[in-house]
């Protein structure tokens, strides 16, 4: 299996972005907060994903891209399991990850607690 993660799956659309704070289901695991749909797309992948980390919580760009690039990380090593539920059940969401703790977070646990939130996203989606 291999662990990549390619532009088609990035959420990169600012309307859908919008829709998502707007319509999407909300699912809070400390330290994210994810916004979630379902969605018609012509993707090849059943998930596209955004990943923010607010200036509030981190004032320098520096550290905010160390989040994110950490919060990429995280998901690309755990997304499996989230895409065969997805594609078992022929449904296609769309996530918006934020990042809402003012620390900074090591990366093992930062993946442990990815995998915490996927699985609860996992559940989610299986009701």
């Amino acid at each position: 299996m291999r662990f990549t993660f390619k532009k088609e799956e990035k959420l990169s659309s600012n309307i859908a972005i919008k829709a998502l704070h707007r319509e999407g289901k909300t699912l809070k695991q400390y330290p994210f907060l994810i916004f979630w749909k379902y969605v018609e797309l012509e993707s090849d992948f059943p998930a596209k994903i955004a990943f923010s980390v607010a200036k509030k919580r981190f004032k320098l760009a520096v550290d905010r891209n160390l989040m994110k690039r950490r919060l990429r990380e995280g998901y690309r090593l755990n997304k499996h399991e989230l895409y065969q539920v997805l594609n078992s059940q022929n449904k296609k969401i769309e996530i918006l990850l934020v990042y809402i703790s003012t620390d900074f977070i090591e990366t093992k646990v930062l993946e442990s607690k990815m995998k915490v939130l996927l699985q609860k996203l996992i559940n989610e989606i299986s009701d």
